[in-house]
């Protein structure tokens, strides 16, 4: 079963210019033999605007363009595992042109993720989740990415395992430190330092509602 959804919409407004193209696409996929169902999602846009700007008491229109795509697969094999994997990304064009010419600003943002849930012997689970970011510049200014992954491994409790209790690890690979990482505008490009926990252990309660009755 597939749904096609596309907006088109334009906007102008006090000079400032809007074209906005998005699609979006969505697979449900059953297969019996195995008992697989899984939901398969596609989305792309575009993105064309005109701002006006002053640079330098220099009237310079800036233009950014904008190109989206990503996908996602959820998963359900059944009643004791379920997984997500899903990519997305954007690639922004920013140009201006000023008494120096031509400046430009171009860079690519891409994001991979995952998870996955499993229930083992009965009433343990184990819970892992990872996401890889980056963005680059198309000529080589900066290049800012970062692996994130956490691992839990649980016990369900209590009638109906509606408690569970789980010990793991957020940032398994202790890449969420204090970092530079640039910011991105249709001006320019600004450094800062990205403040993150790091490597951490914790303790998690997670109880699930049920048939909740009026």
């Amino acid at each position: 079963r597939c749904t096609n959804i596309v907006l088109f919409a334009v906007r102008f407004k006090n000079g400032f210019l809007t074209i906005a193209i998005e699609i979006e696409i969505k697979i449900l996929v059953i297969y019996a033999k195995l008992c697989i169902r899984c939901n398969f999602n596609i989305s792309g846009g575009l993105s064309f605007k005109q701002m006006p700007s002053m640079i330098n008491e220099d009237f310079t229109p800036i233009h950014t363009n904008r190109y989206n795509l990503g996908g996602r697969l959820d998963s359900n094999m059944g009643r004791n595992i379920d997984f997500r994997i899903g990519y997305s990304a954007t690639y922004c064009e920013n140009q201006y042109r000023g008494k120096y010419g031509m400046v430009q600003n171009n860079y690519l943002y891409q994001s991979v993720n995952g998870k996955i849930k499993w229930v083992f012997l009965k009433n343990f689970t184990f819970t892992g989740a990872a996401q890889y970011i980056q963005r680059i510049n198309t000529e080589g200014l900066y290049n800012d990415k970062m692996v994130l992954c956490d691992l839990f491994i649980g016990h369900r409790f209590l009638k109906g395992n509606n408690l569970e209790i789980s010990l793991g690890v957020n940032d398994l690979f202790n890449d969420n430190t204090p970092h530079i990482w640039h910011t991105v505008s249709a001006s320019g490009v600004s450094d800062g330092t990205r403040i993150g926990l790091g490597r951490y252990f914790s303790l998690q309660c997670i109880w699930r509602f049920r048939n909740i009755k009026n």
